[in-house]
């Protein structure tokens, strides 16, 4: 399949008009699908910034100066995702010292720029940027993404926490700390809980933990998580203790039920032997 470049927009800050045709003409040569808006000042670039989407910005070294810093700092945190070229006469020593306040990845010298140097730093520029655009823009997803991740595991009944190879825990959430206690609560300690046995399997554990005069019955899994480096396990835990005392109690019935049931089958069988007798005596007497 043949790729179709796209046009891109470049918007040039040159004062110089002699400058402006130059890279004019490099532009059209060799087939570039580059259109070409040139500024005389940074206060105009912003207009066009306003009013036109452009791909990429040049720049004239010599237009980085006391007077127009701070604009181009205004335009660069504005329309972060544009790429900016610098195309100076200058050695280094000199754009190190004024380009200090701006992110500028490139730079073209004017003793040594073609057609093809400048087309082709548009293109890399452009997608090197395209890259770094969706790059953050994932970044900030993902940081969306763990806030809300954060926000379910903060606000969820069931206890978590996560427990690292050496068996210390990393973290709990606020369930969690209501169940097992917490460090920082002095009503509230820590339980020694021994989770070998829980993390050793991925079925669901029973946990049994003493609470003043009752305990409180846990169900708990856990899986193996990535985790600075290494792995650690994550438990997710709730309380059943409520649940287990109803199963409790519904077993209880059901046994004393069973039992009743027993009785009430044999004082049955009781009264059919002592109403048949008199019936087989008449029978018999009868016969």
């Amino acid at each position: 399949m043949i790729s179709v470049r796209k046009t891109r927009v470049s918007l040039f800050i040159e004062s110089n008009p002699e400058d402006i045709l130059i890279v004019q003409d490099f532009l059209s040569v060799g087939g570039s699908k580059t259109r070409m808006i040139s500024v005389s000042t940074v206060e105009k670039a912003l207009s066009i910034l306003e009013a036109e989407k452009v791909d990429v910005i040049l720049l004239d070294s010599i237009e980085i100066n006391e007077k127009n810093i701070e604009y181009l700092i205004d335009i660069q945190q504005r329309w972060n995702h544009l790429p900016f070229i610098v195309i100076t006469a200058f050695e280094n020593r000199w754009l190190s010292k004024n380009t200090a306040k701006l992110s500028i990845r490139y730079f073209l010298y004017k003793h040594s720029l073609n057609s093809d140097i400048l087309i082709n730093a548009i293109e890399s520029a452009i997608e090197n940027q395209e890259l770094l655009n969706e790059l953050n823009r994932r970044q900030k997803d993902l940081e969306k993404s763990e806030i809300r991740f954060r926000m379910i595991v903060e606000k969820s009944m069931n206890g978590i926490l996560i427990l690292n190879k050496s068996g210390e825990i990393e973290y709990m959430n606020p369930s969690a700390e209501k169940i097992l206690g917490s460090k920082d609560n002095p009503d509230l300690s820590i339980i020694n809980i021994d989770f070998r046995e829980v993390v050793a399997t991925t079925e669901t554990q029973e946990i049994r933990i003493p609470r003043n005069s009752h305990k409180v019955v846990l169900e708990s899994n856990s899986v193996e998580i990535p985790w600075h480096n290494g792995t650690a396990h994550l438990i997710v835990f709730k309380d059943v203790t409520e649940r287990k005392q109803y199963e409790d109690i519904l077993k209880s019935t059901l046994e004393r039920l069973e039992i009743s049931n027993k009785e009430l089958e044999q004082f049955a069988y009781a009264i059919s032997h002592d109403l048949n007798e008199p019936l087989r005596s008449i029978t018999g007497y009868i016969q």
